[in-house]
């Protein structure tokens, strides 16, 4: 920290004595005024390399996530791809836990899958969490309006009826 504040110090004296010189030079006419000016350039470039640690990278960054969002904009997701299968290769593998957290993942951030709640509610059961069922159950009816049961006849009277 004491080297920062020093090097600002330093950048700001270097600063004004650029002014300085360019103004001493500026007021000679003809090649008497050149030393002066080239003291004044190097004042300048000497002030500059004393900020710039600080400031091109506070400037790259800015400039660089601006130029990536116009190329790239989707480079930053607001939220995972919906893809159930991690979810159910690891229920089908037996590893309930790690497939809880898949699902769990999609009910997070695509809450209105309903298909994510039914599944989510059938790896709990398999584990006998019986609070987690419970507090699912609850989001299930909170999100959707009704029982998971109604929901569930639903859609076995559609089935049936596509099978007809």
């Amino acid at each position: 920290m004491r080297w920062k504040f020093f090097r600002w110090i330093c950048a700001g004296l270097s600063l004004g004595a650029a002014v300085h010189f360019m103004r001493i030079g500026l007021k000679h006419t003809g090649i008497s005024g050149a030393g002066p000016v080239i003291l004044s350039i190097g004042a300048f470039v000497t002030a500059v390399l004393l900020i710039v640690p600080e400031t091109v990278f506070r400037m790259a960054e800015w400039f660089g996530s601006w130029v990536a969002e116009l190329f790239f904009p989707s480079e930053r997701l607001k939220k995972p791809p919906l893809s159930y299968h991690m979810a159910r290769h690891y229920r089908q593998c037996g590893r309930l836990e790690e497939s809880l957290c898949h699902y769990e993942a999609i009910v997070e951030h695509y809450p209105e899958e309903r298909e994510a709640y039914l599944e989510l509610l059938a790896v709990t059961r398999a584990l006998g969490d019986g609070r987690r069922e419970s507090r699912y159950r609850a989001m299930y009816q909170k999100r959707f309006g009704h029982s998971i049961d109604e929901a569930q006849q639903g859609e076995a009277s559609v089935a049936s009826q596509r099978v007809d």
